[in-house]
């Protein structure tokens, strides 16, 4: 009798000892996950506050066609890049016309950009 309690005790201690291992290295495997999820969070959120990058806003102004304005005078104007033809696509789009012809005081909206945030 005395035997079967010494080894009911044992087996008690090495599952006692078994569990304690495994819910230390859980623990140990939580806060790894942990760091790491915060580590890459902190360094995903450092790189969009980054002080060299240039944020571009793009804003919209309302203008009424003068004289001799077309609409690749407002893209050399207000176009963030060369590409002029996106930009005169988009006026087009935006404005509901047919092509590229404008008339004088015709009203149009205009896409702009500007590196300044206004709100």
């Amino acid at each position: 009798m005395n035997k079967d309690y010494d080894r009911m005790i044992r087996l008690n201690k090495n599952r006692r000892t078994r569990q304690l291992r495994r819910n230390i290295s859980l623990t140990i495997a939580t806060l790894l996950i942990i760091f790491a999820l915060s580590f890459g969070l902190f360094s995903i959120h450092a790189k969009a506050d980054s002080k060299d990058s240039v944020h571009i806003y793009k804003y919209y102004k309302s203008v009424t066609v003068t004289h001799n304005d077309t609409l690749w005078n407002y893209a050399r104007l207000y176009s963030p890049d060369d590409d002029y033809e996106r930009y005169i696509r988009e006026v087009i789009r935006m404005n509901n016309l047919c092509d590229e012809s404008i008339d004088v005081s015709m009203n149009l909206i205009i896409p702009y950009y500007s590196d300044t945030f206004v709100y």
